[in-house]
C-alpha cells in the first residue's frame, strides 16, 4: 500500500461525505471518503487533485486512503482530551 497514486475528484456528495476518483493511469474509478482527508484544511471540490494510496476491503473493491489535495495545506489532527467527570457526592473531581 506504499504506491503514491494521482486522480481528479469527479464526482462529490457533500452530505454524504463520500465522492470518487478518476485516476490518472486506471479505467476504473476510486472511492474515497472524508475519513481519507481528514488532515485537509478544506473539504474536497470536485475536480481537485488528490494524491492517495489504495486500500482494497474485504469485498475487493478499491477505496483511497491517506489522501491529500494538491496545494491545500494540512491541519494538524484533533486529539481528543478526555473530559472530567465530576462525582455526584464530591467536589474534587479526581476522586
Amino acid at each position: 500500500m506504499n504506491n503514491i497514486y494521482r486522480g481528479k475528484l469527479k464526482q462529490w456528495n457533500e452530505y454524504k461525505g463520500f465522492g470518487f476518483l478518476r485516476p490518472e493511469n486506471a479505467k476504473r474509478d476510486v472511492f474515497i471518503h472524508i475519513s481519507a482527508l481528514k488532515t485537509m484544511g478544506r473539504r474536497p471540490i470536485v475536480g481537485d487533485v488528490i494524491f492517495y494510496q489504495i486500500h482494497t476491503d474485504n469485498e475487493g473493491k478499491n477505496r483511497a486512503v491517506n489522501a491529500r489535495i494538491e496545494g491545500v495545506s494540512t491541519i494538524k489532527p484533533r486529539v481528543k482530551r478526555k473530559s472530567i467527570t465530576r462525582h455526584a457526592n464530591s467536589s474534587n473531581p479526581f476522586t
